[in-house]
């Protein structure tokens, strides 16, 4: 007697969970830039104008990602635990990854503090993040007083999120000021915890919305990714029009 097919895992429940609780996020391709000087040593260009961090982001993708869990835990013990700004995520089904991959969270934001120095000869200065909100900009005029500017009447957010100066209430030239923001954070894809998963659900296939494969009277589903996300440090900024934004020159106290 001929065993009939088991009805096998529904990818899409798992999908359903992901578009319940996940959020928005941009996921971009990313591959290592090819601009180096030897294979053997992977000695890339240090005046690469190509690529971020040895990485070319690419095919960027809105979709759907569930963050499960953002604690120093123990997950399980093959995976041994996390460390601070490591998240692990779960993806769409059809929605694949590579190491390192790029992954921007559109609708929230993450508090962050820095220490900039004031340019010379420009009403502009450029942070670390682009800043979506400021809550503080301070100097220390005297070793026992501050000084306060605010947004909109001393300084505001440019396209690019960076500081534009607005009348002359502001720092000196080359005076260091500290700033309080809010930005979207970017992760990289470290290391996969759910990646090559492979099922077959057999059970009215013509309702499968994710993506199948069906032969005969077999049909195979790819389950979603699960990946170690961790924050992204090392940043190099871009205008709207993708072009890198310089960085701030930092001058000598002592010159």
């Amino acid at each position: 007697m001929k065993r009939k097919t088991t009805q096998g895992i529904n990818v899409d429940r798992l999908d359903q969970l992901i578009n319940d609780l996940g959020i928005r996020i941009r996921i971009f391709k990313s591959t290592i830039c090819p601009n180096m000087k030897s294979l053997e040593s992977f000695d890339h260009n240090i005046n690469c104008k190509l690529c971020k961090n040895n990485m070319i982001d690419f095919a960027p993708k809105e979709t759907i990602a569930l963050f499960q869990q953002q604690s120093l835990m123990r997950q399980f013990d093959i995976q041994g635990t996390f460390h601070i700004d490591e998240v692990l995520v779960s993806f769409l089904a059809g929605e694949t990854l590579f190491p390192y991959a790029r992954i921007e969270v559109l609708d929230f934001k993450e508090d962050f503090s820095e220490l900039i120095q004031r340019q010379t000869g420009s009403n502009f200065d450029i942070l670390k993040y682009p800043a979506c909100k400021v809550f503080a900009i301070f100097t220390t005029p005297t070793t026992t007083t501050k000084e306060e500017y605010y947004v909109d009447v001393d300084f505001k957010l440019d396209i690019n999120g960076n500081i534009q100066w607005l009348g002359t209430h502001k720092p000196t030239d080359k005076q260091i000021y500290t700033i309080y923001y809010q930005f979207h954070p970017v992760f990289r894809a470290m290391k996969a915890v759910h990646r090559d998963r492979y099922g077959q659900y057999n059970n009215r296939i013509d309702q499968i919305e994710a993506p199948k494969i069906t032969v005969g009277a077999h049909t195979y589903v790819k389950l979603p990714e699960t990946w170690v996300l961790k924050r992204d440090y090392l940043l190099e900024r871009e205008d709207q029009q993708g072009n890198r934004i310089t960085p701030n020159t930092y001058y000598d106290p002592n010159s």
